[in-house]
């Protein structure tokens, strides 16, 4: 079992995720939503979620994302995760889809290790992330480099939302 998140950080491991990480890829992405957009989204989403339900869901689409997705590990237990993947918008070759670390691992310098990673993954090449406008994570985006370049809206459930688009230059 982890520390919690408490110190320590060279106890953060990332790796490439495997196939056997699915279900558990599925159950983080529950859990840092559930932590993460709790009164940024609505309640009623957010109450219908089920971790079961993700966890199958995430084991059904590892043959779509696995290649590109990666764990952040505290031993063996998985605490976050991202994929790098082509973009999909021609802002930059590459695009981080989804990047989650549980709230008990942030401002440990956690969130650097993880953008470090990304920046050697991508090597030179620029890439970008999409954020919700009200997530106060946006300020670490801006903080690590990312430089606001866009804004869309986008439907989770029945509501909208904006979301913000940060670039990041290697």
């Amino acid at each position: 079992m982890g520390n919690g998140g408490v110190g320590m950080q060279w106890m953060l491991r990332i790796r490439k995720a495997r196939r056997e990480d699915a279900r558990s890829i599925g159950a983080c992405h529950y859990h840092c939503w559930q932590e993460t957009y709790s009164g940024l989204i609505s309640d009623e989403y957010l109450e219908a979620m089920n971790e079961a339900q993700n966890m199958e869901r995430f084991e059904g689409l590892y043959l779509q994302t696995g290649r590109y997705q990666y764990v952040v590990l505290d031993g063996s237990q998985i605490v976050g995760f991202f994929d790098i993947s082509p973009a999909r918008e021609e802002y930059a070759p590459y695009e981080v889809q989804g990047l989650y670390l549980r709230k008990s691992y942030h401002g440990h310098g956690y969130g650097r290790t993880i953008m470090d990673h990304i920046k050697k993954e991508c090597g030179a090449a620029p890439f970008y992330l999409w954020c919700l406008s009200t997530n106060s994570t946006c300020g670490y985006y801006v903080h690590m480099g990312g430089k606001e370049i866009a804004r869309k809206d986008i439907w989770i459930g029945k509501q909208k939302y904006e979301v913000t688009c940060f670039l990041f230059e290697t």
